[in-house]
C-alpha cells in the first residue's frame, strides 16, 4: 500500500490462504486479473480495508476456504507454464529456416574460464 510494488500472491494462494494484496501489483498483472475475475482475492487500499478484510476471514470460515481454493485452483491450473513456453518454443524454432542449420545433440564442454590472471585471485 506504500510507494512500491506488491509481493508474490501466487505463493500463499497455492496453499489455499485468503489472499488480499494492494493496488500497486503490475509485476503480477495475470494472476491478479485471474483471482479478482474468479473471487479468489481482494484489493485492500488502506488500513481499514485491510482490517475489514482479514475480520471477515476471521469471522467467515465459509468465505475464507472459498477464496482460499479458488485461488488454490487457478495456481494448480497454472501449472506446467514454463514446460508448455519452452516446447512452443522449440517448435517455432525448429521450423524457422536459420534455426535449423545450427548442430543438434549435447553442446560442447565447457572449457574456458576466468583463470587466476584474468581475475586477479590468487589462492592462500
Amino acid at each position: 500500500m506504500g510507494p512500491r510494488e506488491g509481493q508474490n500472491m501466487i505463493e500463499p494462494a497455492a496453499y489455499g490462504a485468503a489472499v488480499c494484496f494492494g493496488p500497486r501489483t503490475k509485476n503480477f498483472r495475470d494472476v491478479v486479473q485471474q483471482l479478482l475475475d474468479q473471487q479468489a482475492a481482494e484489493v485492500v487500499h488502506d488500513q481499514a480495508s485491510l482490517t475489514d478484510f482479514l475480520r471477515r476471514c476471521l469471522t467467515h470460515e465459509m468465505y475464507r476456504q472459498q477464496i482460499g481454493r479458488t485461488a488454490q485452483q487457478i495456481v494448480i491450473r497454472s501449472q506446467g507454464a514454463t514446460e508448455r513456453s519452452a516446447a512452443i518454443m522449440e517448435q517455432l524454432i525448429g521450423t524457422h529456416p536459420r534455426w535449423r542449420q545450427l548442430p543438434t545433440g549435447p553442446p560442447a564442454p565447457y572449457t574456458g574460464g576466468l583463470g587466476r590472471q584474468r581475475t586477479g585471485l590468487r589462492r592462500g
